[in-house]
């Protein structure tokens, strides 16, 4: 390739000017595939336009005439920041394969609830997209994952065996990549035995306290003023003791 000099005046502010003679031609590549020239704009550069994972690759360009030709290639690298799918079947699809029979819930930037028996399993999906493929972190109430656990599908799932109180709290992951960060969560709420205590109008549900109270719960029926105070006061969690004052004001045996 020759480059021809123009011989610079003497008016100030003037600039050298370099120009190829003939003039090269150029040519865009893919992957070593040539790219069809409608591509290209005027001066010869290539415009890809609503750029997506698929156009992710090596880009050479060519410039060649009569003299010879010469080659620049660049990668490109196509981020996308994690984010939810646009479905959740293939998630549901993994927690049912992975565990069959076991129950599972799946978490949300919101936050979702799942209610679970004392002593039982659970799995946990965080279903994310992202490329490159996001690295997950699992949480428990802010801090890294301690409570004992198993991580599968390559994070994607948490699976905790024999649930207990240790872990009424919130459980998040954590996936990021080099374009972004996304937490998802949610919280396990675990139950036990349940009473039932019900009028002419009305069925409450009343979490256990005490099993040794059951056989001598009706009896308080003489007491409702009492008894109401107490059943709302467990249901809105309040502590056990305060359930037992009142409990003690039944004269009933705890």
């Amino acid at each position: 390739m020759k480059a021809t000099y123009l011989e610079p005046s003497y008016v100030e502010n003037t600039f050298y000017f370099i120009f190829c003679v003939p003039e090269a031609e150029l040519t865009w590549f893919r992957n070593k595939i040539k790219i069809p020239p409608d591509l290209h704009i005027h001066d010869g550069s290539l415009l890809i336009p609503n750029v997506s994972i698929s156009d992710q690759g090596l880009y050479s360009c060519r410039a060649a005439n009569i003299r010879g030709e010469v080659t620049e290639s660049t990668q490109l690298l196509v981020l996308d920041p994690p984010q939810l799918p646009h479905q959740f079947e293939d998630m549901a699809a993994t927690l049912s394969l992975v565990g069959p029979g076991i129950p599972s819930v799946i978490t949300s930037p919101s936050g979702t609830r799942k209610i679970l028996s004392q002593g039982s399993s659970v799995l946990i999906g965080c279903p994310v997209d992202g490329h490159p493929t996001p690295n997950i972190t699992w949480f428990y109430d802010g801090h890294p994952f301690h409570l004992p656990h198993q991580v599968l599908a390559s994070g994607q799932i948490l699976q905790i065996l024999n649930v207990s109180n240790d872990y009424l709290g919130e459980i998040s992951c954590r996936a990021q990549n080099e374009a972004g960060l996304l937490i998802q969560k949610t919280s396990l709420v675990i139950q036990g035995k349940t009473y039932f205590w019900s009028s002419l109008t009305q069925l409450v549900i009343f979490p256990c306290v005490s099993t040794s109270i059951s056989h001598r719960f009706f009896e308080a029926f003489k007491h409702s003023e009492l008894l109401d105070r107490c059943l709302w006061r467990t249901l809105e969690s309040q502590s056990v003791d305060v359930v037992h004052c009142y409990l003690w004001e039944l004269r009933l045996p705890i």
